[in-house]
């Protein structure tokens, strides 16, 4: 019996670990295949300013980051700051005003075509009009992630 035109459900499944080490094997080769690439091809562009080669990426990458744990506090934390504080606040007001909708049907009529309005925007569009009206400061990046 071939299995070649067999349905998926019906083939027989590799059990156990035998199944997965291959696939995982032809994963990683891909991404060694991908690396592998990067660097000949970077050395042969010969350009460290536009085309940097994985070598001199995985370098930075080890002493700005792994090497440097402070860096993680002085990098990271702030991120992590502004991040919590928009999804804090976004929670906040969608739960008062999912509430309020939910409760109303005259705030569902009132809020409903301006939240639909709203839905339809792009966030990235935003961005402008958020540098234009907030600046680029951190107030900027919460009402973003809000």
């Amino acid at each position: 019996m071939s299995f070649a035109n067999a349905d998926a459900a019906t083939r027989p499944r590799l059990a156990g670990v035998g199944g997965r080490i291959p696939a995982l094997g032809l994963r990683l080769s891909v991404l060694v295949a991908l690396i592998v690439a990067w660097q000949l091809i970077t050395t042969v562009v010969d350009d460290r300013v536009s085309w940097p080669t994985f070598t001199a990426v995985a370098a930075r990458l080890w002493e700005a980051w792994i090497a440097s744990p402070e860096a993680w506090l002085e990098n990271l934390a702030p991120s992590m700051i502004r991040l919590l504080a928009g999804w804090g606040i976004a929670i906040i007001v969608g739960v008062a005003i999912g509430t309020l909708i939910g409760l109303s049907a005259r705030a569902r009529d009132y809020v409903d075509p301006i939240i639909q309005f709203l839905r339809a925007i792009p966030p990235p569009t935003l961005l402008v009009l958020f540098i234009v009206l907030l600046g680029i400061g951190d107030s900027m990046k919460v009402a973003m992630i809000v």
